[in-house]
C-alpha cells in the first residue's frame, strides 16, 4: 500500500460507491494507523468528501481482529 493508491481508493472506489448507495454524511472511515493513511494529501481529500478519519494505533489490527470476528460472524455468507 501506497498513499498514492490510498487515495486513489478514496476518490475512485470508496467515494462513488457512498455515492451509488445514498450513504448519509458524513461518513466515518476507521484505518489503521499506518503512515500511507495519514498523509495530508487523504486528509484534504477526505475533508472535501465530509469523510472522517479515525486512525488506529499503529497495526492495532491485530488486536481488534478477535472481537471483529465474534461481532460479525452471524452476518457473514455461510
Amino acid at each position: 500500500m501506497t498513499s498514492e493508491i490510498f487515495y486513489e481508493h478514496i476518490g475512485n472506489v470508496l467515494f462513488p460507491f457512498i455515492i451509488m448507495n445514498n450513504v448519509k454524511y458524513p461518513v466515518i472511515l476507521f484505518v489503521n494507523g499506518h503512515k500511507t493513511h495519514l498523509t495530508a494529501h487523504v486528509s484534504r481529500l477526505c475533508k472535501e468528501l465530509q469523510i472522517i478519519l479515525i486512525a488506529l494505533y499503529p497495526n492495532a489490527t491485530l488486536i481488534l481482529q478477535p472481537p471483529d470476528v465474534v461481532a460479525f460472524r452471524s452476518i457473514q455468507p455461510e
